[in-house]
């Protein structure tokens, strides 16, 4: 964990290769020693995945994402909330990949069992309706896109989260700008300026 430690504060410090090479070495050490069927090895591949990501290191993070959420099923279960968001990570590494189908199914996956037990107004909720309209707009389905977008700026709203909120308002004008909306867009573009 010691290491894992230090690999975070790298990656606070955005220092990405430093940070990957740290959680790579912990990774290391714990195959060597307790084994890699441990909660550890999870959060590990999670963190390895996403900055491999950043990194533009797409066949790595195809890898260890999928090692990650076949890991969490294994360990914790495929009802466990790590196990939920390493099927969301996952996702994210779909739309990467323009496996947008796939990725549009985990996300509602994920929202479905967000929904289920935080309630349908949870911001974790929020962002994968967030993702849903992204995804559903690379798709080409607007109507889909809005509707998911339009939870997404509701559940913000009330949460009083403005850089969240911002960020929705900005992603729903880039929407309606590619619909043609643009008389619509521009003041949302104008009010996700924080």
């Amino acid at each position: 964990e010691h290491l894992a430690d230090l690999a975070d504060l790298r990656k606070d410090a955005a220092d990405t290769h430093g940070a990957l090479a740290g959680y790579r070495d912990a990774l290391a050490k714990l195959q060597a020693g307790p084994g890699l069927r441990h909660p550890l090895a999870v959060e590990l591949l999670r963190n390895i995945c996403s900055l491999e990501r950043i990194a533009g290191e797409m066949a790595a993070a195809q890898r260890d994402c999928q090692r990650a959420l076949a890991l969490a099923g294994e360990v914790l279960g495929p009802q466990h909330r790590e196990t939920i968001d390493a099927g969301r990570q996952w996702a994210a590494m779909l739309v990467d990949l323009g496996r947008l189908r796939e990725a549009r199914t985990a996300f509602e996956r994920s929202r479905s069992w967000l929904a289920e037990r935080l309630g349908a107004n949870s911001e974790d909720v929020a962002i994968d309706d967030n993702s849903l309209a992204i995804v559903d707009w690379e798709r080409g389905d607007i109507p889909a896109a809005l509707a998911s977008i339009d939870r997404a700026i509701a559940i913000w709203s009330e949460a009083g989260q403005p850089l969240r909120l911002a960020a929705v308002l900005f992603n729903k004008a880039l929407i309606l700008h590619d619909a043609g909306r643009d008389a619509e867009a521009l003041p949302l573009a104008e009010r996700s300026r924080p």
